[in-house]
């Protein structure tokens, strides 16, 4: 932490002098955990400013007439959600936070035009979980909440009228990347992976095309978007933690273990100690694979291996690749290394040929891996 990263409430609060306020904006861009704070504060201005029209409202209704309505102790006292700086509750105050935030990170290319920040920060307000594990990265939902295994292996929750409210207002915006983020909070792959795709290609709009491609279970298109994200901010925490996820779908254990180990070493609140548990969980034996009935799984993995290999022979490189996958997933439930290692050079090989450097590329360094480590 840097001494500037104690100015996010000054900041916030319009309380710094010009020059300094213009140097926290080039810093944050370059600062996840500012920015994580900073949209941790948009939450809660956001939800203070919804709470204090609900109040203002049910006081006009009972009383007949204005009143002064002031948000409830509860919400003005949020203790160390703050570093420094008091908390300005009302909907205006957030409003001016989004929009100023909205406005350094549109010139760095992290934003788009539209400008969802307020809306998308009000709904990430009452999510307590997220439905997905994957990581987002605009800032308003950056900030680590635990992932519901439960939730996300079931029907994706529903906004309410609220949310389609504020889902709709990001449409008439035209702001496709807070849309397609608001959809991925909400645990619609399908849906933000549409808007997502109209949004302008930036590195954290990869990286969240990635997490609606994880969920949708296309790992061989999130790691295509990831890769472009990386290659373009190498320092992406979000598409970091995505591709390491996806090399965990993709079976390859010994490199989502590396990725989880790195970003268990980054130091960030809620986020690297679930990576040190993914690390954890990777490092143990791998689960044996189903078997199908009246077939082993090493002679299953040797006929969709034998079966990949005529369609290779015939050109069929991406028809190829399914059954290379299955047949590695089969030799690892055998706990057959051998085949194993043979099949993930096989893959790489089939994935190059099918034109999929980013998978090829994935299965070859899983297996220099495996190799180096004997």
């Amino acid at each position: 932490m840097s001494e500037i990263c104690l100015q996010v409430g000054e900041f916030a609060d319009g309380e710094l002098p010009v020059e300094a306020a213009d140097a926290f904006r080039r810093h944050l861009p370059e600062c996840a955990a500012c920015r994580a704070e900073l949209g941790h504060v948009l939450q809660l201005g956001a939800l203070a400013g919804q709470l204090a029209a609900a109040g203002s409202a049910a006081d006009l209704s009972s009383a007949g007439g204005p009143r002064s309505a002031r948000p409830p102790a509860a919400i003005t006292d949020l203790g160390p959600a703050r570093r420094r700086g008091r908390v300005v509750v009302a909907a205006v105050v957030a409003t001016a936070m989004a929009a100023s935030l909205a406005v350094v990170l549109r010139e760095r290319g992290h934003v788009s035009d539209g400008g969802g920040d307020g809306e998308l920060a009000q709904l990430a307000a009452g999510r307590r979980t997220r439905v997905l594990p994957s990581r987002l990265s605009r800032p308003e939902v950056a900030a680590h909440r635990p992932y519901d295994v439960a939730l996300g292996q079931g029907a994706p929750p529903s906004g309410g009228a609220a949310g389609n409210e504020l889902l709709a207002a990001l449409e008439r915006r035209g702001d496709f990347w807070a849309l397609g983020d608001a959809l991925l909070v909400e645990g619609d792959a399908e849906g933000a992976s549409r808007w997502l795709a109209r949004a302008e290609q930036t590195a954290p709009v990869l990286a969240d095309r990635g997490a609606a491609e994880l969920a949708l279970h296309h790992p061989e298109l999130a790691l295509q978007f990831l890769d472009q994200a990386l290659a373009a901010a190498p320092g992406s925490r979000s598409a970091q933690w995505n591709r390491a996820l996806v090399l965990q779908e993709l079976g390859l254990r010994r490199s989502a273990a590396v990725a989880f180990a790195g970003l268990a070493a980054a130091g960030e609140p809620g986020w690297s100690d679930e990576a040190a548990a993914q690390q954890a969980r990777l490092a143990r034996p791998a689960p044996a694979a189903s078997p199908v009935v009246g077939v082993a799984p090493s002679a299953g993995a040797a006929a969709e291996r034998a079966q990949a290999a005529r369609l290779l022979q015939a050109g069929s490189a991406q028809a190829a690749l399914p059954l290379l996958q299955r047949a590695f997933f089969l030799a690892r439930g055998a706990a057959d290394a051998p085949a194993e290692e043979a099949l993930l050079g096989e893959l790489a090989a089939a994935a190059r040929a099918a034109g999929s450097p980013s998978l090829a590329g994935a299965y070859a360094s899983e297996l220099e891996l495996r190799r180096s480590a004997r």
